[in-house]
Protein backbone atom coordinates (compact mmCIF):
# COMPACT_ATOMS: atom_id res chain seq x y z
CA UNK A 1 0.00 0.00 0.00
CA UNK A 2 1.49 3.38 -1.23
CA UNK A 3 1.25 6.36 1.46
CA UNK A 4 3.13 9.73 1.07
CA UNK A 5 4.09 11.05 -1.62
CA UNK A 6 4.37 7.79 -3.96
CA UNK A 7 0.90 7.65 -3.45
CA UNK A 8 0.37 11.22 -4.47
CA UNK A 9 2.61 10.89 -7.70
CA UNK A 10 0.53 8.06 -8.19
CA UNK A 11 -3.02 10.12 -8.37
CA UNK A 12 -1.53 12.85 -10.55
CA UNK A 13 -0.33 10.50 -13.36
CA UNK A 14 -3.49 8.66 -13.41
CA UNK A 15 -5.34 11.78 -13.41
CA UNK A 16 -3.24 13.38 -16.52
CA UNK A 17 -3.75 10.17 -18.25
CA UNK A 18 -7.24 10.02 -17.59
CA UNK A 19 -7.58 13.64 -18.89
CA UNK A 20 -6.12 13.00 -21.86
CA UNK A 21 -7.96 10.27 -22.36
CA UNK A 22 -11.39 11.68 -21.61
CA UNK A 23 -10.40 14.80 -23.79
CA UNK A 24 -12.86 15.91 -26.82
CA UNK A 25 -10.23 15.74 -29.73
CA UNK A 26 -13.05 17.93 -32.09
CA UNK A 27 -11.73 21.69 -33.10
CA UNK A 28 -14.25 24.14 -31.92
CA UNK A 29 -15.57 25.00 -35.47
CA UNK A 30 -16.51 20.84 -35.32
CA UNK A 31 -18.17 21.52 -31.84
CA UNK A 32 -20.41 24.28 -33.44
CA UNK A 33 -21.19 22.87 -36.47
CA UNK A 34 -22.92 19.71 -34.73
CA UNK A 35 -24.04 22.65 -32.17
CA UNK A 36 -26.25 24.63 -34.83
CA UNK A 37 -26.73 21.37 -37.30
CA UNK A 38 -28.17 19.27 -33.96
CA UNK A 39 -30.43 22.78 -32.48
CA UNK A 40 -31.81 22.94 -35.85
CA UNK A 41 -32.63 19.05 -36.99
CA UNK A 42 -34.50 18.93 -33.18
CA UNK A 43 -36.33 22.02 -33.82
CA UNK A 44 -37.92 21.05 -37.08
CA UNK A 45 -37.71 17.33 -36.41
CA UNK A 46 -41.55 16.81 -35.12
CA UNK A 47 -42.56 18.30 -38.47
CA UNK A 48 -40.59 16.17 -40.39
CA UNK A 49 -42.06 13.62 -38.95
CA UNK A 50 -45.79 14.50 -38.57
CA UNK A 51 -46.60 16.28 -41.61
CA UNK A 52 -45.81 13.98 -44.75
CA UNK A 53 -48.85 11.21 -44.76
CA UNK A 54 -46.06 7.82 -45.93
CA UNK A 55 -43.30 6.77 -44.63
CA UNK A 56 -41.28 7.39 -47.55
CA UNK A 57 -42.30 10.92 -47.24
CA UNK A 58 -41.68 11.33 -43.81
CA UNK A 59 -38.04 9.72 -44.56
CA UNK A 60 -37.30 12.05 -47.54
CA UNK A 61 -38.44 14.62 -45.18
CA UNK A 62 -35.98 14.02 -42.39
CA UNK A 63 -33.55 13.58 -44.91
CA UNK A 64 -34.19 16.44 -46.62
CA UNK A 65 -34.14 18.63 -42.83
CA UNK A 66 -30.66 16.91 -42.26
CA UNK A 67 -29.00 17.94 -45.28
CA UNK A 68 -30.44 21.40 -44.78
CA UNK A 69 -29.37 21.70 -41.05
CA UNK A 70 -26.16 20.85 -42.36
CA UNK A 71 -25.86 23.34 -44.68
CA UNK A 72 -26.80 25.92 -42.41
CA UNK A 73 -24.77 24.91 -40.01
CA UNK A 74 -21.53 25.16 -42.82
CA UNK A 75 -22.57 28.46 -43.68
CA UNK A 76 -22.92 30.10 -40.20
CA UNK A 77 -19.14 28.83 -39.45
CA UNK A 78 -18.00 30.39 -43.15
CA UNK A 79 -20.11 33.71 -42.18
CA UNK A 80 -18.41 33.60 -38.56
CA UNK A 81 -14.93 33.25 -39.99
Amino acid sequence: LLQGPQYTARLLRAARCFSRRMADPRAPEKQLFLIVAGAITALFLPFAIAFPPTLLAKAAAVAALVVLAAAISALVQRLRK
